[in-house]
């Protein structure tokens, strides 16, 4: 007989005969039983681990930021954060419940190292807070509680936090306040709107105002300033400023267009007439092949080729579960653009240009959660739609193909509503049904007579 086996050499012997039978079924429930509680043990495991995966639990983006490892921390206009270790692949939400965070509202957020331990600053609307291992702290000193913007200088080794009052400075090691330099006083120009430090080669800061151009100073005394009279800027009023990879360039946003600046010389700019489909530039991002991406107020996201001098656009027609963008970053040296929208969550946009949303809860459980029915397909003067729940304070949308918004409705506790078509001309449209911040489901709708 072969012993520790389920293959048993079965005596003739009658009483034996039933014994060993015993044995076999022993021995096959034993592994039944094992099986089972591998299955369920396992079951329980992936279901976590997908679950842990959608929690970001909000979709007004503010900002999306980068460790050099690969983790994520975004920002919500009213929601507080969120952060994604990718070391474990898990999301972690935090508030004012949970945090030293006094204000949901997250307007810039800064990651860098001190001593080994990589410090997380999330700038709100009512001060400062940082993260450190497990622990959370706040910072002290701000000359105005209401944060603008944050940046991190590699080179002077300084913090510089934009407030409402002007640009508070910050030992980047013992968080120590250096100075505050006020608006109409120690700073020149209109109230800040923007940061920006210089990755390498030299001190200093930039940063945008809401009506004066932007500013460039080494020492925090002394400053230089580029306007639409002195660079041909195309408009004062800016949104944003990137700094080229040598430090020497500056890609502008502003609210009248795009500009590419020499640091020592004058802007290239691009407007709405030279092909830019809107002026209104949010934010700004250069992917591994050196093309600017440009996020709108509410016409989708747009490609510039630097070398072609071409733009390409995409839109919610292309998978954008909405237009109107809010961030933009990448992973040093990837290729894959992240997308922060103000009312959809966050998408990734890989080396081929293909969207591919974040699997947080705002998007894929809404979606799986909400069935929508669209009918007639293709419509005529009525697009109706049903929906499995009721939607609560809600809003049906239709885009026309170049993603202009030409239909809107709001929807206030029902499972039923309809969009009057009946002057749309014929063609394709993209509708987006959404209930408060998060996109129920997207589609295609066409008009036919």
């Amino acid at each position: 007989m072969i012993q520790n086996s389920l293959f048993l050499t079965i005596p003739k012997n009658e009483d034996t005969y039933w014994f060993y039978l015993r044995y076999i079924w022993n021995k096959l429930y034993t592994m039944k039983s094992i099986f089972l509680f591998v299955f369920i043990s396992f079951s329980l495991y992936s279901t976590a681990q997908f679950r842990s995966i959608e929690s970001i639990n909000f979709g007004d983006i503010s900002v999306i930021e980068f460790t050099a490892s690969g983790n994520i921390w975004v920002g919500s206009k009213a929601s507080g954060c969120a952060a994604f270790t990718a070391a474990t692949q898990t999301w972690s939400n935090f508030t004012t419940v949970n945090s030293s965070m006094n204000s949901d509202s997250v307007t810039a957020i800064t990651l860098y190292p001190i001593a080994g331990v990589v410090h997380s600053f999330m700038g709100t609307t009512n001060g400062v807070a940082y993260k450190h291992g497990t622990a959370w702290d706040t910072l002290t000193g701000l000359a105005n509680p209401h944060v603008i913007d944050m940046v991190h200088s590699t080179v002077d080794r300084k913090l510089y936090v934009a407030t409402k009052a002007g640009i508070s400075v910050y030992d980047d090691s013992t968080l120590a306040i250096i100075t505050s330099l006020i608006t109409g006083s120690s700073l020149p120009g209109g109230n800040v709107t923007c940061l920006q430090a210089r990755a390498s080669q030299a001190n200093g800061f930039y940063y945008g105002t809401a009506d004066s151009g932007y500013y460039y100073s080494f020492n925090g005394t002394s400053f230089s300033a580029k306007n639409v009279n002195n660079s041909t800027l195309a408009d004062n009023r800016i949104n944003y400023i990137l700094l080229s990879a040598n430090g020497l360039d500056s890609y502008v946003g502003t609210k009248g267009g795009f500009s590419q600046c020499m640091n020592a010389g004058i802007c290239s700019s691009k407007s709405d007439t030279t092909g830019l489909p809107q002026n209104d530039i949010t934010c700004i991002e250069v992917d591994c092949r050196g093309d600017v991406w440009m996020g709108t107020r509410d016409s989708g996201l747009v490609r510039f080729d630097i070398t072609l001098q071409q733009f390409h656009r995409i839109t919610m027609a292309d998978g954008l579960p909405s237009n109107r963008i809010t961030a933009l970053n990448n992973l040093t040296n990837s290729c894959e653009i992240h997308i922060g929208t103000a009312d959809a969550g966050v998408v990734k946009l890989d080396s081929n240009y293909v969207i591919a949303q974040l699997p947080t809860s705002i998007s894929n459980l809404a979606k799986q959660q909400m069935a929508i029915k669209v009918f007639p397909q293709p419509a005529s003067d009525v697009v109706n739609f049903v929906t499995a729940l009721d939607v609560k304070e809600g809003e049906v949308s239709l885009f026309d193909v170049s993603g202009k918004l030409v239909l809107s409705k709001t929807i206030n506790n029902t499972n039923q509503f309809a969009l009057n078509t009946q002057n749309l001309e014929q063609g394709i449209y993209f509708y987006s049904v959404k209930a408060k911040e998060s996109v129920l489901k997207t589609g295609k709708v066409s008009i036919l007579r």
